[in-house]
């Protein structure tokens, strides 16, 4: 379990997320803002869109504070890119079994989180699960393919999290074995939307959004009302929503879904959301949906429950994580909630309007 004092340091450093019923392109400069309008702008980074509203500042305002919270993105980016050489993460992979590496404060906390939740999960989510989904083709289905069992047991020997010790006093990572690797990849989206929150809100923001890629965050309200967060129904159209998140205040809402990246082969769906325990997509769920304090857990708990499923799933929030919700359709279209999800949030249910 995380030390009391580093998640309380964690929500400061980072802050939290939510989603959008809609992401519009960039709006076009307008030359004045009333209370009642908002400032968008949208940018690709970390391999999706990226999109940023902040509402109730003037445009000048409100414009630097989303160019910083884009810059905070990049520097994550470069920070935690395992193929930069001057990242925590490409030292510590490159002195994996021979030595511990020296990691800036902010990464190993990161890292830390990402560890612990692969712990709790027992390894349904796993920060050393790295280039396994390649093997399929995932991003160009012309060239998709299903690995074979000894192509899969080869690279599964490469995944174990106990592999990964660190050493909180000094903020030093190592990995024990030479062929292992750490990817933050897996929550590197819910990640960027704490550093961009941030970003805003040390410049003075108090009402925004962030999304990235479906990770959301959001602050405050915009003009007085929640932000709307819809959820989008796991075997429908992209805005087609089977529920929508009425979320205030500074919240993350994440989902994981089978239907993002796919590939339909002989009936069965080939998604990005892989077992690290097998190698295989995960069966167990469509879609789960994490309400958390910030993204970076929101992230990673999305992912883990996902492969977990259900039953699994929610035990698992409940013994480590209560103070988050979660919205699961199972592989059945199922849906199962969090016991306090909608004692804590407004979840407005919209199935019976399709």
């Amino acid at each position: 379990m995380v030390r009391r004092d580093r998640w309380q340091k964690l929500l400061l450093v980072l802050l939290v997320t939510g989603g959008l019923l809609s992401c519009s392109p960039p709006t076009a400069p307008s030359a004045t803002v009333t209370p009642n309008e908002t400032i968008s702008e949208q940018r690709e980074l970390l391999g999706t869109y990226v999109q940023i509203q902040v509402a109730g500042l003037p445009e000048t305002s409100a414009r630097e504070a989303i160019a910083a919270g884009f810059q905070a993105i990049e520097q994550l980016q470069a920070d935690a890119h395992p193929e930069l050489p001057s990242s925590d993460i490409f030292r510590l992979n490159q002195n994996a079994g021979q030595a511990p590496v020296k990691i800036h404060e902010d990464i190993f906390d990161i890292i830390s989180l990402a560890r612990e939740i692969s712990e709790h999960s027992q390894g349904a989510f796993d920060v050393t699960f790295v280039g396994i989904g390649r093997l399929y083709n995932l991003r160009h289905p012309e060239n998709f393919r299903i690995p074979n069992d000894e192509e899969l047991r080869q690279a599964l020997q490469r995944v174990d999290y106990r592999q990964l010790q660190l050493d909180p006093a000094n903020h030093t990572a190592y990995l024990t074995r030479t062929d292992m690797a750490v990817d933050l990849g897996g929550i590197a989206k819910g990640w960027s939307t704490d550093s961009a929150m941030a970003a805003l809100k040390a410049r003075g923001v108090k009402n925004a959004i962030v999304n990235a890629g479906g990770d959301m965050m959001v602050s405050g309200s915009k003009n007085g009302e929640p932000w709307r967060i819809g959820i989008q129904h796991p075997r429908r159209g992209r805005d087609d929503y089977f529920a929508v998140i009425k979320a205030s205040g500074d919240l993350a809402i994440v989902t994981s879904g089978d239907y993002e990246r796919y590939v339909m082969h002989d009936g069965v769906r080939y998604h990005h959301i892989m077992d690290p325990h097998t190698g295989r997509p995960a069966s167990l769920s469509q879609s789960v949906t994490i309400i958390a304090p910030n993204g970076v857990l929101a992230d990673g708990l999305a992912t883990a429950v996902f492969v977990l499923g259900p039953e699994a799933g929610l035990a698992m929030l409940a013994q480590y994580y209560p103070q988050c919700d979660a919205l699961i359709i199972d592989r059945d279209g199922k849906r199962h909630d969090s016991p306090n999800l909608t004692k804590r949030h407004t979840v407005i249910n919209v199935a019976e309007k399709h």
